[in-house]
């Protein structure tokens, strides 16, 4: 067999201490002319941004263009109307319809009340008083 003698690393070994970074294109007139216009709308150097982390459900609404919320919350107001037109409708139906049955209750005992009060009235006034036998 063919061994290979192996070696301890190098006492010294050189560290880079400083960040080298190329210098950046700084006009499209340092490239050839059919690729300057590839760089139109590209940022200068390296992309540095944070990674995009997603929108929450409220950024994602917030981020809507103004004229489609509009839109959208017309939308939602026109049918929120209607909706609640339509459960107030029923709902005071409902009380109407208790509320009569309660005034009509109170309303006839009002008038048994007075009836029979004038009855009485009429029939006190109306008996002839006989002498007491004493």
């Amino acid at each position: 067999m063919n061994e290979t003698p192996r070696h301890a690393p190098p006492n010294f070994v050189p560290t880079l201490t400083e960040v080298v970074r190329p210098d950046p294109v700084t006009s499209p007139m340092a490239l050839p002319a059919e690729f300057a216009n590839l760089l139109q709308g590209w940022p200068d150097g390296p992309n540095t941004s944070p990674s995009p982390i997603p929108p929450t459900p409220r950024e994602a609404v917030n981020e809507l263009a103004p004229a489609m919320l509009e839109r959208i919350l017309l939308r939602v107001e026109l049918s929120l109307a209607s909706r609640l037109q339509e459960t107030v409708d029923s709902v005071v139906e409902a009380q109407m319809q208790s509320f009569k049955i309660a005034l009509r209750a109170q309303i006839s005992a009002v008038v048994l009340e007075a009836v029979t009060h004038a009855v009485r009235q009429e029939t006190a006034a109306t008996r002839p008083e006989f002498p007491s036998r004493e």
